[in-house]
C-alpha cells in the first residue's frame, strides 16, 4: 500500500500525500510499450522475433481539491506540468525496500473550474509519460572496484588421478548487486594511475575498452555515462575522450538484474589508487 507520494523538480517539491486540501483519488503505471524487432521469415511459416527493448510508460493521476484553497493549490501542481519539465514522481509503498520514482513528462491533464452550485470540491486530471518505462529507487547505489592486471590461470597436475584447479574469479572482480527486475544503466569513474582502462561485466563479456593511448596520471579519472553515452575526463563536460573508446570492443553494457561479476582492467601501468568506483540505481518494471 502506498505510504507517501510527491513531486520533485530540482529544488522544488510538492507533497501528495497527508493533506487536508488534496486527495489522490486514483494512481496507475501501464506496462512499458514494447518495441517491437519483428521480421517475417523468407520462404517459410513465422517470423523471426529478435524484440528485446521497452519504449515508454504512461502515468495517470487524478487528485481532488479541497474548495477555498483549490485555486492555489492548483497553481503549485500545474509548476509540475510544463512540456518542458521532466518532475520526478517519488512513491513509498509499504511493500518496497526502498522509494521508487519516475521521470515524468506531461502528455496532458485537466482541471475543470469550480462553479457556483459546486462549491465543494474540484477533480484533476493528469496524464504523464515515463521516458524511460521504468521505476528506479529513489537511493543511489555505490560500489568500487579495485584494478587488476589479468586473471589468474587454472592448473593441472599430472597425479593419479588426475587433479585440476579450474580458473579462479579474476583478481579484481567484484559481485555487483541489482535488486531491481530489470537492466539499468550506470556511471562509473575509471581512475588511473594507468593506460587503456577496460570495464567488463565478466557474466556477459560486454565490455567499454578505451585505447592504450588513453593515459590516466594518478587521482585522474574517465567518467563513462551508459544512458547519456559519453566519456568525460575528471567529468568536465568539455573534456570527452570519446576519442579513445575502441569502439569495436566497446558495448555500453547495463547491469543486469540480480548478481553480476564487474571488473576493472587496464591495459597496462596500474598502480596503487587505481580503482573504477561505479554508481547506480536499481530498476523495476
Amino acid at each position: 500500500m502506498i505510504t507517501n507520494m510527491r513531486l520533485v523538480l530540482d529544488s522544488e517539491e510538492m507533497s501528495l500525500w497527508d493533506r487536508d486540501d488534496l486527495w489522490v483519488t486514483s494512481f496507475e503505471v501501464a506496462h512499458p510499450t514494447v518495441r517491437e524487432a519483428v521480421a517475417d521469415r523468407t520462404d517459410t511459416d513465422g517470423a523471426d522475433d529478435t524484440t528485446a527493448f521497452h519504449g515508454s510508460a504512461a502515468v495517470s493521476l487524478a487528485v481532488r481539491l479541497q474548495g477555498g484553497t483549490d485555486s492555489s493549490v492548483l497553481d503549485e501542481l500545474k509548476r509540475f506540468m510544463h512540456p518542458r519539465s521532466r518532475p520526478l514522481l517519488v512513491v513509498a509503498d509499504d511493500e518496497w525496500d526502498v522509494e521508487r520514482r519516475l521521470r515524468l513528462r506531461i502528455n496532458q491533464g485537466s482541471s475543470p473550474f469550480q462553479m457556483p452550485m459546486y462549491p465543494v470540491a474540484r477533480d484533476v486530471q493528469m496524464q504523464w509519460v515515463a521516458p524511460d518505462g521504468a521505476w528506479e529507487s529513489s537511493a543511489e547505489l555505490e560500489v568500487v572496484i579495485a584494478a587488476d592486471g589479468g586473471a589468474l590461470a587454472g592448473r593441472t597436475y599430472a597425479l593419479a588421478p588426475p587433479r585440476t584447479y579450474p580458473a579462479t574469479m579474476p583478481a579484481g572482480a567484484v559481485l555487483v548487486v541489482n535488486p531491481g527486475n530489470t537492466w539499468q544503466h550506470q556511471k562509473a569513474k575509471l581512475y588511473g594511475p594507468c593506460a587503456g582502462p577496460r570495464y567488463t561485466c565478466e557474466d556477459t563479456g560486454e565490455t567499454l575498452s578505451f585505447t592504450e593511448d588513453l593515459v590516466l596520471a594518478a587521482g585522474e579519472y574517465v567518467e563513462i555515462d551508459t544512458a547519456a553515452r559519453t566519456a568525460l575526463l575528471n567529468s568536465d563536460p568539455d573534456a570527452s575522450r570519446l576519442n579513445y573508446l575502441d569502439f569495436g570492443a566497446s558495448t555500453w553494457w547495463r547491469l543486469p538484474p540480480g548478481t553480476s561479476s564487474v571488473r576493472y582492467h587496464p591495459i597496462s601501468g596500474v598502480d596503487a589508487g587505481c580503482v573504477a568506483i561505479a554508481t547506480y540505481r536499481p530498476a523495476w518494471l
